[in-house]
């Protein structure tokens, strides 16, 4: 018999998180979903997050799970002020290093800017992290007070490096070992079972709202086109800026 592999590339862990992510919203919005979709009634998705919860209780550790899913969710929570605290660091250096761009290419490059910003403004949650652990390692004391002497408030300097204490826990708690060693088999057939009930309710999901997305495209664009009278185009133009 041919050796059963993963159906996904993330760890065993990480993946069970997110399916139940997507479940969870799922039951928050079912009743749009069901109205879409028949066979989604009740209680179909309370029995995936059913077996979400069985896969976790035999073939995970428990409590290193539900503290992971804890600092997933501070991670979530601090997620939106990060990215702004980031962005806004960034421009302070465009700014003051404006007539020196060769100095701000290669700061941008030594604290992680230019490595990460991209993928943090993208939400990109690993990005962070290891934007910050670039940015506080390499900001030595000297580094920082030229930075300071140059225009960049030592506020914002500060706050990265608060982003930085309050995500230690969760950095290191991604990296620690969860779950079992070896994988059984029967771990493997439970996992890809969640795995692909996930990914086929997030696709259809999608399906739904980007059905919905053309069908309000559509009604916009016919009823632009109802009165094509050239008088009334300098109104419209107004109405959209």
């Amino acid at each position: 018999m041919a050796e059963r592999k993963r159906d996904y590339k993330v760890k065993d862990v990480d993946m069970v998180l997110t399916a139940a992510t997507v479940i969870e919203n799922a039951i928050a919005n079912k009743a749009w979903l069901q109205s879409k979709r028949e066979i989604w009634a009740d209680p179909y998705f309370d029995s995936i997050m059913d077996q979400i919860n069985v896969a976790i209780r035999t073939h995970l550790n428990e409590e290193d799970v539900a503290a992971l899913r804890k600092a997933n969710q501070q991670m979530t929570d601090i997620l939106p002020g990060a990215i702004e605290t980031v962005t806004v660091a960034k421009s302070q250096f465009n700014k003051h290093y404006k007539d020196n761009p060769a100095r701000k290419k290669d700061l941008l490059k030594q604290l992680g800017f230019k490595t990460y910003l991209k993928n943090i403004i993208g939400k990109n949650q690993k990005a962070l992290v290891c934007f910050l652990h670039q940015f506080t390692t390499q900001l030595t004391p000297e580094l920082k007070s030229e930075l300071i002497a140059d225009g960049i408030t030592v506020e914002i300097l500060d706050q990265i490096c608060t982003l930085t204490e309050s995500l230690a826990d969760h950095s290191m708690m991604k990296n620690a070992p969860l779950g079992m060693p070896e994988t059984s088999m029967e771990a493997l057939r439970d996992f890809n079972t969640i795995y692909n009930k996930a990914v086929h309710i997030t696709r259809t999901i999608q399906k739904f709202y980007s059905s919905e997305q053309a069908n309000k495209s559509a009604a916009e664009t016919k009823t632009t086109t109802r009165k094509p009278r050239k008088r009334i185009v300098p109104e419209a133009n107004k109405l959209s800026r």
